[in-house]
């Protein structure tokens, strides 16, 4: 079995941020959004960690300076299979996965993007996606399946139709692809899309027209789903963090104790 490799697109501008400031380096609890997500990486035990920037490119190296993170120039910033196309060619040769991470989805745990990457590789499968159900899913990509429940399509909120909308299912933003599968189906991928963008989102599609299976592995809680997109986000985000952290001390305080009543 090969090596893990993880991509972590932190490219974005954060133009709705209406700040100047690189959307990576916004910060959640007082700790810029790609410092989450770059441990996420590591928590998965990523062989190779390559973050995608482009937007404020020096400054969030410059605030990081890793390592252990190879830092990968997307010039043009043509959306989330184009940045994703910028980093394989640097993934090496003993990669035989790709993990695909956001620098806007701090709120996911590393228990979760563990358990996700084990399933694939224990699975032997050519893709695996974490989603989620929401009752209020927003703007988020929803989840397509066929009349067998399998995963057909991620539709992005802008293209889809009134009945996709209508789906409570959507797409997490994290990703674990066999390297060969989503090199083929990045090649396929077109930008005929209101964005006028080449969606990672759309190897999905690719892949089931292929014959391939992508499996959606759920996460019960719709807080890791949290994309921070505003300034709002940013604070709705915050406010969620310290929930999940408060929730976690509670627990293993109760573990404590019922270890101590032994």
């Amino acid at each position: 079995m090969g090596e893990l490799s993880a991509v972590v697109l932190a490219a974005g501008s954060g133009k709705r941020m209406k700040s100047e400031l690189p959307k990576a380096l916004h910060e959640v609890c007082g700790v810029p959004m790609l410092a989450y997500v770059l441990e996420l990486a590591r928590a998965a035990s990523a062989a190779r960690i390559l973050a995608v920037v482009g937007y404020g490119a020096e400054a969030v190296e410059g605030r990081f300076r890793c390592p252990d993170v190879s830092w990968v120039v997307q010039e043009k910033r043509l959306g989330t299979g184009h940045a994703v196309r910028q980093a394989i060619p640097f993934v090496g040769r003993e990669t035989s996965d790709v993990l695909v991470l956001q620098a806007d989805m701090p709120l996911i745990r590393k228990r979760t993007v563990r358990e996700l990457v084990k399933s694939h590789a224990d699975g032997g499968r050519v893709a695996s996606i974490l989603v989620c159900r929401r009752p209020e899913p927003g703007s988020m990509g929803r989840v397509v399946r066929d009349e067998k429940g399998r995963v057909m399509a991620i539709r992005e909120h802008a293209d889809a139709g009134a009945e996709e909308r209508d789906i409570d299912e959507v797409n997490v933003g994290c990703y674990c692809f066999e390297v060969g599968a989503l090199r083929g189906g990045l090649e396929k991928v077109g930008k005929e899309n209101k964005q006028g963008e080449y969606y990672l989102t759309d190897v999905v599609e690719e892949l089931y027209r292929s014959g391939e299976e992508v499996v959606g592995v759920e996460v019960e809680d719709w807080r890791e789903a949290f994309g921070v997109s505003t300034q709002e986000d940013v604070e709705k985000a915050s406010e969620l963090m310290r929930e999940m952290a408060a929730e976690r001390s509670r627990a293993a305080e109760r573990s404590r104790a019922a270890g101590g009543d032994k």
